[in-house]
């Protein structure tokens, strides 16, 4: 069945499925999702957990037989599958076998990016919907965004007046990973139980040092030696790794989605289908002169390496990782983009 990502919580507390497939664009929403998932099966005793990322070198007879195999201890099994795409090299044969002989002891979840109406339609997604829960993320409206972030900072023991709210999400531009970093870190510099504009003002006028932002404009604009400085300011200060690269990605995913649109249109429409905002305008201009379609693909995959070494499941040291992805995105010319794994 399908199960909205707000009702998904209220479904767990209800009753556990032996399998779950979370697939949107909202990295954010779609992690929390997970998480709910993840804590609902521990409770119940699926503390026995593994990981496979469908890539290369991938075997699904691997999961199949870590499917089908007892746990080695007491505990129940959560396998989790990371699809990087809706391409499945066995055409989702395994993910099949698995719905028909499901029987609660083993829990699969299934993570993927957006899947759209044709992947909807075939066996192994049927085959999901029939014995557990589908769930869709979609990219939030600004409405959406606004009680995102009043909720987040509720969770954090914190309310927010409206004109703080909407400065905020100027300032963050609306983007999730962004928003809850400053969220988090208002909640931790004002004592007051509530964030009222003046206090966020006056946060914003004492934290006059460099941030996420001043990063991504410096590697879009092209400034490699600010983009260096800026860089070693936020690592020194403690900067929270996942946000910085999911920043980052997103500009360089919108790159990638700016550079295909702008073959077959203008690139006002480019602008208009990967919703940038006016401001921003200028600095993607600027990123896309430089850069060649090669780079950017060669970007894109680095940052997908770069996100799991942040996950740990990479061997990629990744703060020199992410020094080299900001580098060669700022379109420094001396410096060429390894190959990672």
């Amino acid at each position: 069945m399908e199960v909205k990502a707000p009702q998904l919580t209220k479904q767990l507390s209800k009753q556990l499925h032996p399998v779950y497939l979370v697939h949107g664009d909202e990295t954010l929403i779609v992690e929390e999702a997970l998480d709910h998932i993840r804590s609902a099966a521990r409770q119940a005793g699926h503390s026995e957990r593994m990981v496979f990322d469908v890539e290369s070198g991938f075997s699904w007879s691997d999961f199949a037989a870590e499917a089908q195999a007892l746990s080695l201890f007491s505990d129940k099994k959560l396998i989790e599958l990371r699809l990087p795409n809706a391409r499945i090299s066995d055409k989702g044969k395994s993910i099949c076998e698995f719905c028909e002989t499901a029987d609660g002891e083993t829990i699969v979840i299934i993570r993927a990016p957006r899947l759209d109406k044709n992947t909807q339609k075939q066996a192994w997604y049927k085959a999901v919907e029939k014995v557990g829960v589908t769930t869709t993320v979609w990219p939030l409206k600004p409405r959406e965004v606004e009680e995102w972030a009043a909720t987040h900072c509720r969770k954090q023991g914190k309310s927010m007046d409206y004109e703080a709210l909407q400065l905020l999400l100027v300032k963050t531009e609306g983007n999730l990973l962004a928003t809850k970093q400053e969220i988090d870190k208002l909640c931790l510099a004002i004592d007051t139980p509530q964030i009222t504009l003046e206090a966020l003002v006056n946060s914003i006028a004492d934290s006059a040092r460099y941030t996420i932002f001043d990063l991504s404009d410096n590697c879009l604009k092209g400034d490699v030696a600010t983009t260096s400085s800026v860089f070693n300011h936020l690592k020194a200060e403690g900067a929270e790794l996942l946000s910085l690269s999911g920043m980052i990605t997103k500009e360089i995913r919108t790159l990638n989605i700016l550079w295909n649109y702008s073959q077959s249109g203008s690139m006002e429409l480019a602008f208009q289908k990967a919703k940038v905002w006016k401001n921003k305008q200028g600095l993607y201009r600027s990123a896309l002169q430089r850069l060649t379609k090669t780079k950017l693909e060669n970007l894109l995959k680095a940052a997908h390496t770069l996100d799991l070494s942040v996950k740990g499941m990479s061997d990629e040291n990744s703060w020199h990782l992410f020094y080299e992805i900001c580098l060669a995105l700022a379109g420094n010319h001396q410096f060429t983009m390894r190959k990672t794994g």
